[in-house]
């Protein structure tokens, strides 16, 4: 059995390096433990503390160029003490690689990088239950208020498109907050929901899933709509390319500086799928191919498992 504990209060505290050691001295008195860290550079403070002996894996789910990699710059002088280096795609591990070169580090450091595809936590979907039919195309975004994710240059997509055929759903918390007014017209705010079945309904009546972001990993909420035939449409960021391809599963737009170019270029492709309603079957069944193929849930089970406790 795990424990977990909540040691956020670390970062403010004076006796922070006290602390560390203190915990450090517990995990090596602890019976065959891994250490694993993800996201946090707290897991690089422990590691000068601990036995020689202990496994440890971190995890790292996309580079955040504007931070100058605070994280994965702090985790490089212990490089060769990690066990597995978990990243979530292709990517990611290839940033690492870019990292390590400009840094130094030995080319044999990325053999211990391992990718490890999100899970899906959804089981196979018939899409022969799926309603493609048009009007309206229906376009669905799924996610938090935060500002890679550009909520409102969704909304500035959907105010271009406010007299045509097509209806956006927002589900999140505050995502109204993110929007002007006046490109709501056509926008229906569900809120957040946290009940997996409800949101199963809502990917299932829906023919695209939309995500605008300026950086990801890879959405895990897209990797949900596209299991449920919703076709993806995205901006070409982070590992979304290593599984949306352009035309064939789903439609990729350049992540531009100029946001008024990522607009038009998502209404175009919105537009497309208007006037050519009989490609949404075709492309929804090919990313729902994808969606099982690349993140299936018994393929993160075991290597997880595998990595964590053997």
């Amino acid at each position: 059995m795990g424990h977990c504990f909540e040691l956020a209060a670390l970062d403010r505290s004076r006796f922070r390096h006290f602390l560390v050691k203190t915990i450090a001295r517990i995990i090596n008195r602890s019976n065959n433990p891994t250490v694993f860290g993800a996201n946090a550079t707290f897991v690089y403070e422990l590691i000068p503390y601990l036995h020689e002996s202990i496994k440890i894996v971190d995890l790292t789910h996309s580079f955040v160029p504007e931070s100058d990699y605070p994280v994965e710059r702090a985790s490089l002088p212990y490089v060769g003490r990690l066990a597995t280096r978990v990243v979530i795609n292709g990517k990611t591990k290839q940033d690492y690689a870019n990292l390590y070169q400009a840094e130094g580090v030995p080319d044999d450091a990325l053999n211990n990088i391992l990718v490890v595809h999100n899970k899906l936590n959804y089981p196979y979907w018939d899409l022969a239950q799926k309603d493609y039919s048009l009007p309206p195309l229906k376009v669905l975004f799924v996610g938090r208020n935060s500002p890679e994710k550009r909520i409102g240059l969704i909304a500035r997509v959907a105010h271009a498109l406010r007299d045509e055929p097509v209806k956006f759903t927002f589900v999140g918390p505050d995502l109204e907050r993110a929007t002007a007014y006046a490109t709501r017209s056509n926008l229906h705010f569900m809120g957040e929901l946290t009940d997996s079945e409800a949101l199963a309904r809502i990917y299932q009546e829906h023919h695209v899933i939309l995500i605008a972001s300026r950086r990801e990993g890879f959405p895990l909420v897209l990797a949900e709509g596209m299991a449920h035939g919703a076709v993806p449409v995205s901006t070409d960021v982070g590992g979304i390319s290593h599984h949306v391809q352009d035309g064939k599963n789903g439609f990729l737009v350049e992540n531009s500086e100029d946001a008024n170019l990522i607009v038009q270029a998502i209404v175009t492709r919105l537009r497309y799928l208007v006037d050519h309603p009989e490609v949404l079957p075709k492309l929804g069944e090919a990313a729902q191919t994808e969606a099982y193929r690349s993140f299936a849930p018994e393929v993160f089970d075991r290597t997880w498992r595998e990595l964590l406790t053997s």
